[in-house]
């Protein structure tokens, strides 16, 4: 049965968030402005606390400033790391059931590959997490499954890790083959 323009439309609003390979930070705003757009495109309630939370979750700031400091920053003053922790940040500020990622750690430098690639693990455990990348060398040993396509056609379908049951996420036919909600370690407002 297909989805209704109207349910996939929800469904991306309100229960995935994406993570662009070119992060689609605004520039002319400062850190805070960027992440207070997470809330005005899903009509929550602006929640500072909630921000902060989340820029921890993803090890930021990760240097000597202060958190006001870092928040007040520009992108154009942020390293490739930190825009890309910021943008994922944006995306979880959403409270997603599933994070979609283009090529997280594409202009990084392996150790910055690795802290990602570390952090989207542990990210994992409160919501399904999709990555679509070519650096292997530093996802695979983190993954749970991997699965390689070439010219559109999946070429292999690998389980590497056992998924714990309790961190399963369930296909629900009775949704329409939506992925069943799941709780978010982030209340929805």
């Amino acid at each position: 049965e297909k989805l209704e323009k109207k349910d996939l439309d929800s469904y991306r609003n309100y229960y995935s968030s994406f993570v662009f390979q070119d992060l689609n930070l605004i520039e002319e705003l400062t850190v805070l402005e960027n992440l207070e757009v997470s809330f005005d495109l899903t009509r929550r309630k602006y929640d500072k606390n909630l921000i902060i939370e989340t820029l921890k979750k993803v090890n930021l700031p990760d240097t000597e400033i202060s958190m006001d400091d870092f928040l007040s920053r520009h992108p154009k003053e942020l390293s490739g790391g930190q825009k890309q922790r910021v943008s994922i940040a944006r995306a979880l500020l959403k409270n997603p059931s599933v994070l979609i990622l283009d090529e997280p750690t594409a202009a990084l430098d392996e150790e910055n590959s690795k802290h990602i690639g570390e952090m989207l693990k542990d990210i994992s455990k409160d919501c399904l997490v999709i990555v679509s990348s070519h650096n292997l060398d530093v996802l695979s040993s983190l993954a749970d499954r991997i699965i390689e396509i070439e010219d559109g056609d999946v070429i292999s379908d690998k389980t590497i890790n056992k998924i714990e049951e309790n961190n399963e996420k369930q296909f629900d036919s009775k949704r329409k083959g939506r992925l069943a909600e799941t709780q978010c370690s982030y209340p929805k407002n």
